[in-house]
């Protein structure tokens, strides 16, 4: 992997900026936190594949096009329980950072999404994980903005993704398995510590002034 963080467009390689320009492939969009490798070793496609070996519960990954991706998200965090577990991950700053908020509910968390979607579209450096306690559930929306879904009922949220056009795939790659570029702005870490707050979450690993 490599990581490229609000680089001036001045210090880098003409072909490199170019590719970092680059958002579509296809009818693929990709938002404005990653990219694939140079070598394109895996060009971003949309699909999703279902992986039934998976502990503690089967596994579902997707790779979304970017106009649809968020509203797909938010469709998958309403199948949750109505109290879930929120962990934020963030690679700001010198090291990860990992933030937790357990309790709070639903609604409310989906609202503080819904005001902070630029932030988890399209900054390279943060991710967030909603766990439903009561129903061993996990919806992840990571760095990558790969979506990942642990759970044993999950035919509920294959369907989600087959409502939107999203289609089945189990050789599926994912741009996180190959050489890519994470790619943020330095307003980003800002919105992050609000994000935190707004959410009440605290510390695991790091701290707000690390982000």
């Amino acid at each position: 992997m490599k990581r490229l963080v609000s680089a001036p467009s001045r210090l880098l390689d003409p072909q490199l900026q170019a590719h970092l320009l680059r958002d579509q492939y296809g009818t693929f969009r990709l938002t404005r936190a990653i990219r694939p490798g140079l070598d394109l070793e895996i060009i971003p496609q949309a699909g999703y594949r279902l992986e039934l070996q998976q502990r503690p519960a089967p596994r579902l990954a997707a790779s979304i096009s970017a106009e649809r991706l968020f509203d797909v998200f938010l469709d998958l965090l309403s199948l949750l329980g109505e109290t879930v577990d929120v962990h934020v991950q963030s690679s700001h700053g010198n090291g990860r950072c990992h933030f937790v908020r357990r309790g709070l509910d639903r609604p409310v968390l989906m609202s503080y999404c819904v005001e902070f979607e630029e932030l988890l579209l399209h900054d390279g450096c943060t991710g967030i994980v909603v766990i439903d306690p009561a129903q061993n559930q996990e919806v992840h929306f990571d760095e990558h903005k790969v979506i990942i879904i642990y759970s044993w009922g999950w035919e509920q949220f294959a369907q989600i993704f087959e409502q939107y056009g999203i289609l089945r795939c189990d050789d599926l790659k994912l741009i996180l398995e190959a050489v890519h570029y994470h790619c943020s702005r330095p307003e980003y870490a800002e919105r992050l510590k609000r994000f935190i707050h707004y959410l009440g979450a605290e510390a695991i690993s790091g701290t707000v002034e690390d982000v």
